[in-house]
């Protein structure tokens, strides 16, 4: 997970930044502005998370020897690397909710996901398939949160 979300970093200090310029563009109501400002972070999100998702899913053994000394886990890391795509897009569009004042809707969205990820948690231990029942809970959970932020927005614009 520390791989992951290690352009995770990158994509919220950028998401951070983008708070208070959408948040003072929204007070002076300029709205293209606003969807100016939203496109490109989540184009430098992307620019960040892509070309880090590729590397991790094609070379998982490198990072896992070198930084670990083990491999082990390399299936579990190219299962993973796929749907943190949408994570390096959730952060800036959480980021634009909260600028225009719709935090609510960011905490609603998170718990939708945290609860639906839990009773998937519980369904998919009842099949007994091991860790894969974390991961695939945990890669719905982040498409689930992303496709919330953004259909949010899509009805706020």
């Amino acid at each position: 997970m520390p791989l992951l979300l290690l352009p995770g970093f990158f994509t919220g200090a950028i998401s951070s930044s983008l708070i208070p310029v959408i948040s003072k563009a929204h007070a002076n109501k300029k709205y293209s502005y606003i969807k100016k400002k939203l496109k490109q972070a989540i184009l430098f999100s992307l620019l960040i998370g892509l070309p880090a998702t590729i590397i991790i899913f094609l070379f998982p053994e490198f990072f896992l020897k070198n930084i670990y000394g083990t491999t082990l886990g390399v299936n579990y890391l190219r299962f993973l690397s796929i749907p943190f795509l949408f994570y390096y897009i959730e952060l800036p569009l959480s980021a634009y909710l909260q600028a225009v004042d719709k935090s609510k809707l960011v905490m609603f969205d998170n718990l939708i996901g945290i609860i639906i990820k839990s009773i998937l948690l519980y369904l998919l231990s009842l099949l007994h398939i091991g860790i894969y029942s974390f991961i695939i809970a945990s890669s719905i959970n982040i498409i689930i949160v992303s496709v919330s932020h953004y259909l949010h927005i899509r009805r706020l614009s």
